[in-house]
């Protein structure tokens, strides 16, 4: 209900702004490369994908702020244990998030945007497939920051980023530390 309620004021936050001058909304997905950085899982970037929207809330010639709102998917595997959990089944954890990101744009010419900025992403779905019992393994949240470089061809805009996160993601043990890193290569069309 809390997600459902946040994802209202949200829109509706992003409806108010859009009467205001300097503002564009548009769509966003693409490519991911994901990798958990921890004992437990494989040390290799596993393939996923996100889609979503944005908005570009423009302050002046050189600096807006872009905020998201989108869902992402990716799959890793566990080494050999889950901190002492024996992988006896399928050792695929697909996870599922919706992200809210809010990003710095910052533009040294007028086709290229320097991003910078937070991320909290939120575990919708984690499909641990290892035993039932795993399944409290991932903490519900993470806090990441996001940097990159965007550069805009008509009303589309071509990204590249890095995230790193910054929360531990572990909800087992504090025996390891359980940290993300994403790249995203992706495309946004501005509709307006």
């Amino acid at each position: 209900m809390k997600k459902i309620l946040f994802t209202l004021l949200l829109i509706t936050g992003i409806i108010q702004v859009s009467n205001a001058q300097g503002f564009q909304l548009g769509l966003l997905g693409g490519a991911d490369l994901q990798k958990i950085n921890g004992e437990s899982f494989e040390k290799k970037f596993a393939y996923g994908y996100h889609a979503g929207i944005f908005a570009n809330i423009i302050a002046s010639k050189a600096i807006s702020i872009q905020p998201e709102l989108y869902y992402s998917s990716a799959t890793s595997k566990v080494d050999s244990s889950l901190n002492g959990v024996s992988a006896n089944y399928n050792t695929n954890i697909k996870f599922e998030y919706i992200n809210i990101a809010g990003l710095l744009n910052y533009s040294p010419a007028e086709k290229i945007s320097i991003q910078i900025g937070p991320k909290y992403s939120i575990l919708s779905d984690k499909n641990l497939s290892i035993k039932a019992n795993a399944n409290n393994a991932i903490k519900a949240g993470e806090l990441s920051v996001v940097a990159g470089l965007q550069v805009y061809v008509a009303s589309f805009r071509i990204y590249g980023r890095y995230q790193i996160g910054l929360s531990d993601i572990n909800n087992l043990t504090n025996q390891q530390k359980w940290n993300s890193q994403v790249i995203h290569i992706g495309v946004g069309w501005r509709l307006f």
